[in-house]
């Protein structure tokens, strides 16, 4: 599967949320010189896929929604210099802490939009993403 979407030379972006994407086809899918999105949310990657991912310096974008990842796996996102958009949380009770990931999302230099669903923010962490990053979704 993975190398047929590799085939595509044109491919730009690849929704896979909800799929049984794993650490493995993370690792083949990571060679793409040109997806610049990729949807994976609700799927079985963890660190090890993520970083995996990390090899691709083009993304832009990348939704890591209800996955198992860490507030420590989601540092790595600072190894990606374009990306412009991520999307983190999960379902009702997500582990991810607000303080952590305000402050994870307010120092990614090129991040121009976030959607956080599933995690609680107080007001100040709300305004304090809000004031840094343009575009701000968040759904509890």
């Amino acid at each position: 599967m993975i190398a047929a979407l590799l085939g595509l030379k044109h491919l730009r972006s690849l929704d896979l949320e909800g799929t049984r994407f794993d650490d493995t086809l993370a690792d083949q899918l990571s060679v793409s010189t040109t997806l610049e999105s990729l949807e994976v949310g609700a799927t079985r990657i963890t660190h090890v896929g993520l970083r995996s991912l990390l090899r691709m310096k083009q993304l832009r974008a990348l939704d890591l929604w209800a996955t198992d990842l860490s507030e420590a796996d989601l540092q790595m996102l600072h190894k990606l210099p374009s990306l412009e958009y991520v999307s983190v949380g999960g379902y009702q009770g997500c582990t991810l802490r607000a303080a952590k990931i305000v402050g994870l999302l307010t120092s990614l230099p090129s991040l121009n939009r976030v959607w956080l669903d599933g995690i609680k923010l107080s007001p100040m962490q709300r305004s304090t993403l809000e004031s840094k990053i343009p575009s701000v979704r968040i759904s509890y």
